[in-house]
């Protein structure tokens, strides 16, 4: 490496001394820059890479002293030589203050200097040497982490792990407790194998890299984390997160999945979709990965490459009322939770506590409630018989009707006739 030198000194004999005596070749010397004030010597500092400085203390405009306080300030890293006419006591001291390699009287003597001169390039190497193997080191330190921080969320969203287990590991490795809204998405590249042939000559270790790469860095505004899905090589599974306002707050997310989907075709020819899950604290990672598994598998019947919650659902409040009322219209037909959780595109989990949390009640337990209302209007009708009125809330059994009636009641269906003095047919 060559180092560039910048000389300080309003005497230009002085200056031509210097560029005879300096052992350019030997001490790698790059360009030389000269200045005759400490201010010029700022500006030129500011302007180019300068690595050695020699420079007299007393010059106008801005002296040695004044100088030195502030290219120290502004260029710790590079070297400074002082040369003066003056022995004085004061300029010695400001000198060793200032940290320089020297300090050398004039008339400069060439050994001297360039004694001076080995000295500070050999501290330049020294800590250009130490500089390198600490990146070396923070860059390990980052991959290491990293490398843990994906396969602990990996654990997690997949149900291995659980929350407190989490956030010790997040204590340990110094990481950002993850934000109150969350979100699991699904990468699926649809040409994955001609990608992978084309562009990483099937070398799929390269390709998951190289991918994982472009997804974490386009959605680092979201606190992305993304794996590789270790059930089938052509996927991806991420997190992104928010503290507030919505992690879709005005079509951000959807905007920056739109902008990393173009950028993987751009670079890579790839041809992407991917499904976001619900979103969910960070406890219940792996019900939105559930959620974005399910979306994803249903994906491809209207040609689109983004599937959020909130485009399929519009808002998540409208989807429960929504689900509220195909109970209240459905409440005479058999409710498998299943089916309820697919017709949503969520898990039957997710769902049950987003129902309880909003209504009070599971779905199941709102359906009862719409029977047992219906119940009493149809018992009002003498001419309906308890069987047939079983048969019409949607029981195959008039037993369990009798059965679900007490136990929301508190007395049977011919009880309850009885009381209003209504005429009984069984």
């Amino acid at each position: 490496m060559k180092w560039n030198l910048l000389m300080l000194d309003d005497e230009a004999p002085v200056i031509q001394a210097l560029k005879i005596l300096i052992n350019r070749e030997k001490y790698s010397i790059g360009e030389v820059f000269e200045a005759t004030n400490g201010r010029d010597g700022l500006r030129i500092m500011k302007e180019h890479p300068i690595h050695l400085v020699l420079l007299d203390m007393h010059m106008p405009m801005m002296d040695g002293p004044a100088f030195l306080k502030e290219a120290l300030v502004q260029f710790p890293y590079t070297k400074y030589i002082v040369i003066s006419n003056y022995s004085d006591f004061k300029y010695t001291k400001q000198s060793i203050e200032a940290k320089a390699v020297d300090y050398i009287l004039k008339p400069i003597d060439a050994d001297e200097l360039n004694q001076a001169l080995a000295k500070a390039v050999e501290v330049l190497h020294i800590e250009q040497s130490r500089r390198r193997e600490e990146k070396s080191m923070r860059k390990v330190a980052t991959e290491v982490k990293t490398l843990m921080r994906r396969r602990v969320y990996e654990s997690y969203i997949k149900g291995h792990i659980n929350d407190f287990f989490v956030q010790e590991y997040e204590k340990l490795l110094l990481l950002e407790k993850r934000p109150s809204q969350n979100a699991v998405f699904v990468l699926k590249v649809l040409n994955f194998k001609d990608v992978c042939q084309t562009m990483f000559q099937a070398d799929y270790s390269i390709f998951h890299y190289a991918f994982i790469n472009v997804i974490e860095e386009k959605l680092e505004p979201f606190g992305c984390v993304c794996i590789s899905s270790d059930a089938s090589e052509d996927s991806f599974i991420g997190i992104v997160g928010s503290q507030e306002n919505g992690i879709n707050n005005n079509g951000t997310l959807e905007r920056q999945l739109t902008r990393c989907l173009s950028i993987l075709e751009h670079i890579f020819g790839a041809q992407a979709v991917i499904a976001v899950g619900d979103i969910v604290d960070a406890s219940h990672l792996s019900d939105s990965y559930k959620s974005a598994k399910y979306m994803l598998q249903r994906s491809g019947q209207d040609h689109k490459n983004i599937y959020l919650p909130e485009s399929i659902q519009q808002d998540k409040m409208n989807l429960l009322y929504d689900m509220r009322s195909y109970l209240q219209d459905n409440y005479n037909q058999p409710l498998h939770l299943e089916d309820l959780a697919k017709r949503y595109y969520m898990t039957k989990e997710h769902l049950t506590r987003l129902f309880k949390q909003s209504f009070g009640s599971t779905p199941y337990e709102f359906l009862i409630l719409c029977r047992m209302e219906k119940a009493l209007d149809l018992l009002a009708d003498s001419n309906r018989s308890v069987v047939s009125i079983a048969e019409k809330l949607g029981y195959s059994n008039v037993n369990y009707f009798s059965k679900a009636f007490r136990k929301y009641y508190g007395i049977s269906p011919t009880q309850y006739r009885a009381e209003q003095g209504m005429k009984i047919d069984q």
